[in-house]
């Protein structure tokens, strides 16, 4: 009896240790958990990487994989954690924190088909999951799916109307899909929203121009300038659409509100003087590009817009220096060139006007003006032979140009060669052969 009763203890005191074992070892899994998580919480990630991954081998629960894909993450071993994440999702398909750290994570690696795919499965638990639909339009953005992006955001402004951003988005989208009516409505609540924000009024305007309809850009232009008076943007594109519109008067008075703004502006000077020459105003034109000039003595649309000021009024020395500003500023003149040979012609400058044809031809060899230009050049110069010689160049190019024709007629007329050449062919004679030295313009009988 006393052996039983031996046993008996023996196998009580085994089942009693083997309960404490297990009792301990759990004991040990839920401190190397806690110590995980406070690692975590303490931004310890490689220490709390190797608690949490010994914690699961142990015990595979859903939110110690989830925690790990976390880490996983902080430590930019996204492989793992993608992992982790779908580890988590085995033991529970439906666990909304790694669906959505999963849809996040397979957006950031641009994979927007699988991200859109993961957030069906958040949204299937809770269709209003805003966030879920946001991850949604920008990959079907990103996609290139224009319509369903603007789907999406459509849903996301009905569940949250004042949201600011899901409404530029949607005003921008429109606009770049052509849909300015619809552009128009989410600019005109951003507008509403944020009336101290230029670029609204600014976006509303342009929008409504692309639709043709100026006199309403105009007129929020004007709102815009009228809530945000020091606001140099709102001004000039204010100025730039009266200047369209031809109401230069008001153009004008914009203009110079917006260089009070901005004194240093370089593209006000230009759109003044753009509206001083239509006026006829050309001496106001002179003076506010010139002035300009002084502070930008390389600007190429100043020279442009000067050069054009110095013709109007005649200025035929001061167009030729602007001119030659510019075939200095700008790559293949080709009509710089043109005008500056013209120019120099009325100066009775030949020599020069030649240099300025020639270089013309080297741009364009086919081009008709040049050879008229040299032809009348040589013929101010009396140099009747060259003359004919690219009058018929130039008719060679279109033989009914009647410029060329009369040029080279006139020329003929008074070419000794030319002369004697018309008579030869006109009797069928050959022209006598010249003695050596002889220039051929005189020729003995």
């Amino acid at each position: 009896m006393t052996r039983h009763l031996a046993k008996g203890v023996l196998a009580s005191l085994i089942l009693l240790t083997l309960s404490l074992s297990d009792l301990w070892a759990e004991e040990d899994i839920v401190t190397l958990v806690n110590k995980g998580i406070s690692l975590y919480r303490q931004r310890r990630y490689p220490e709390a990487r190797a608690a949490l991954e010994k914690a699961v081998l142990v015990r595979k629960e859903h939110d110690l994989f989830y925690l790990l894909g976390n880490t996983y993450y902080m430590l930019r071993e996204i492989e793992k954690s993608e992992d982790a994440y779908r580890e988590a999702l085995k033991v529970d398909p439906n666990y909304v924190p790694a669906l959505q750290n999963l849809g996040r994570l397979l957006y950031q690696e641009r994979r927007y088909t699988e991200s859109i795919a993961v957030f069906d499965r958040v949204l299937a638990k809770n269709p209003e999951d805003i966030e879920a639909i946001r991850f949604q339009a920008g990959s079907y953005h990103n996609l290139g799916n224009i319509p369903k992006a603007i789907e999406k955001f459509e849903q996301i402004h009905r569940l949250n109307p004042k949201d600011l951003e899901t409404i530029r988005i949607l005003a921008r989208l429109y606009e770049s899909s052509r849909a300015y009516s619809k552009a128009i409505v989410f600019y005109q609540k951003l507008v509403s929203l944020k009336p101290d924000q230029a670029g609204y009024y600014i976006s509303l305007a342009r929008a409504y121009v692309r639709l043709g309809k100026k006199g309403q850009a105009i007129k929020v232009l004007r709102e815009g300038h009228k809530s945000i008076p020091k606001d140099y943007y709102i001004a000039m594109y204010l100025g730039d659409l009266l200047f369209l519109n031809k109401e230069f008067s008001e153009a004008v008075n914009i203009y110079k509100k917006a260089l009070l703004i901005n004194p240093e502006s370089k593209d006000i000077p230009i759109c003044l003087a753009k509206i001083y020459f239509l006026q006829k105003n050309f001496a106001e034109g002179e003076k506010i590009l010139e002035d300009l000039l002084k502070r930008d003595s390389s600007n190429l649309k100043v020279y442009q817009h000067l050069g054009t000021v110095y013709l109007a009024q005649n200025k035929l020395k001061k167009a030729a220096a602007c001119y030659k500003k510019i075939v200095m500023l700008k790559d293949r003149p080709l009509e710089e060139y043109l005008l500056l040979g013209n120019i120099l012609l009325y100066l009775n400058k030949p020599e020069e006007a030649i240099q300025f044809y020639e270089k013309a031809l080297e741009i364009d060899p086919n081009d008709i003006r040049s050879y008229k230009g040299l032809g009348a050049a040589y013929s101010i110069l009396s140099r009747w032979d060259q003359a004919t010689a690219y009058y018929k160049k130039a008719l060679k190019l279109n033989e009914k140009d009647e410029e060329a024709k009369q040029g080279l007629l006139y020329a003929l007329k008074r070419d000794i060669n030319g002369i004697r050449a018309n008579i030869d062919a006109l009797s069928g004679a050959s022209p006598p052969a010249c003695r050596r030295g002889d220039t051929g313009v005189f020729t003995q009988d």
